[in-house]
């Protein structure tokens, strides 16, 4: 005979099964799609602000980087931080500047860590932390930012809120060196790392505003090769990828030497190109 009751309730439990997975698998989907649709949101809002920006509505401008913001955009943050900082387009509001800063940083932007990193560092606004200072600069690292993977170099040298160690120092020198950031010969051999190292330099690193200065340069080359037709996306004062391979590309086209570099030197030449 056959055990009807046994085999109703393994079906019952296998039905059950499946049910279950297809239940989790369309929360799984209806998330993603969600996380999609912010992402979008975001997007727009940001193309929204750069064109406001661009003819100086800065009001508009400000309200659509806070809908890139609010969206989870980590370039809205970062953007919108800065309008509340410069009080474009909104009252100026160091605490609101500071707010989206993390929220920024926390998103996983490059140059929102790099900027949080430098505060951290020499007390900018907030309470120096050597090893805060340090997780910031490697994430923004991460993010191919190559003035942080200087400051880790240094960071390493110095023995500020990592270990003193000569081949870190090295490794993060050479990479920034290699993403475009001009880096001094001694400090790409061995021995001139060993040695910085072995000297014991003071441990506070030197004025915070010059590192910041290269992000304006590198944000000018930005708009500079947008404007050419070398799209590289939303100047952000990180020379990425994208940016590296507009630059050989420009330089191909204006027969300079391929270097990928962004110097003083490349910005005149796009600025007179047309």
């Amino acid at each position: 005979m056959l055990d009807t009751l046994g085999w109703e309730k393994k079906m019952s439990l296998t039905i059950t099964t499946w049910r279950n997975r297809v239940c989790a698998c369309m929360a799984v989907i209806l998330l993603a799609g969600c996380a999609v649709t912010e992402r979008i949101k975001s997007d727009m809002a940001v193309h929204e602000a750069e064109n406001a920006y661009a003819t100086r509505d800065y009001v508009a401008a400000a309200e659509a980087y806070r809908r890139s913001a609010e969206a989870g955009g980590g370039y809205g943050q970062y953007m919108l931080s800065w309008m509340y900082a410069e009080g474009k387009g909104v009252k100026r509001d160091q605490a609101e500047a500071e707010q989206w800063m993390r929220k920024a940083a926390d998103s996983g932007y490059p140059a929102a860590n790099f900027t949080m990193g430098v505060r951290s560092l020499g007390g900018v606004g907030e309470k120096r932390n050597p090893q805060a200072a340090a997780a910031y600069m490697l994430k923004a690292a991460e993010g191919e930012d190559e003035v942080a993977m200087f400051y880790l170099g240094l960071l390493h040298v110095y023995g500020t809120g990592v270990a003193a160690d000569a081949g870190e120092a090295l490794r993060w020198f050479r990479m920034a060196k290699a993403h475009g950031y001009p880096v001094q010969p001694l400090l790409l051999t061995e021995e001139g790392v060993a040695a910085q190292v072995k000297a014991k330099p003071r441990a506070v690193l030197g004025d915070a505003r010059k590192p910041l200065d290269r992000k304006a340069l590198v944000r000018e080359i930005q708009g500079q090769l947008n404007r050419l037709g070398y799209p590289v996306g939303k100047p952000d004062g990180v020379a990425g990828s994208k940016t590296r391979a507009a630059i050989e590309a420009f330089q191909r086209a204006q027969g300079m030497k391929v270097n990928g570099r962004t110097d003083n030197e490349l910005l005149e030449a796009l600025k007179r190109a047309k």
